[in-house]
C-alpha cells in the first residue's frame, strides 16, 4: 500500500519517502485490518523516543563513502517531527480509502477518540 501511495504521490515533500519507509519497516507485512489506533500510538512513541539514544539527528555533510552523515543533536525529537510522521501515515490511509482498500482511517478516526494520538504528540 505504501509503495502504491508513493508511486501515485506527486507532492513536494522530499522526506515523504523516508517517513513512509519508516512506517513500512514498523508495520512490515501486516494486513490493513491488523493495524490499530493503539498500534499507531505505540509506533509514534517509539519514533519519538527510540532513535540515536532518544535524540534527534541532523545532517552533517557527506562522508568519505559518499553517504550522508548524521549526528545527534542532544535534543529529543520535536513534536512537529512526530506530527509529520503521523500525517504521512494518514495520507497513506486516505490513499487506501480512495482506492477502496480501506473504509476508515485509523490515524484520523472519530474526533472523540483522538485522545490517544493527541496525547502521544502533545505530551512532549
Amino acid at each position: 500500500m505504501i509503495d502504491a501511495h508513493l508511486r501515485d504521490w506527486d507532492g513536494r515533500d522530499r522526506s515523504r519517502g523516508a517517513r513512509c519507509a519508516w512506517w513500512s519497516a514498523k508495520f512490515g507485512t501486516r494486513r490493513l485490518v491488523d493495524i490499530t489506533r493503539i498500534g499507531i500510538c505505540h509506533a509514534l512513541d517509539d519514533y519519538a523516543d527510540d532513535y540515536a539514544d532518544g535524540y534527534a539527528l541532523r545532517g552533517d555533510g557527506i562522508g568519505k563513502d559518499l553517504k550522508p552523515k548524521v549526528k545527534a543533536t542532544g535534543r529529543k525529537r520535536a513534536p512537529a517531527s512526530v506530527n509529520r510522521l503521523k500525517a504521512s501515515l494518514s495520507a497513506v490511509w486516505q490513499f487506501a480509502i480512495r482506492k477502496g482498500w480501506a473504509t476508515s482511517n485509523p490515524v484520523r478516526g472519530d474526533p472523540s477518540g483522538m485522545s490517544g494520538l493527541q496525547r502521544t504528540v502533545s505530551r512532549r
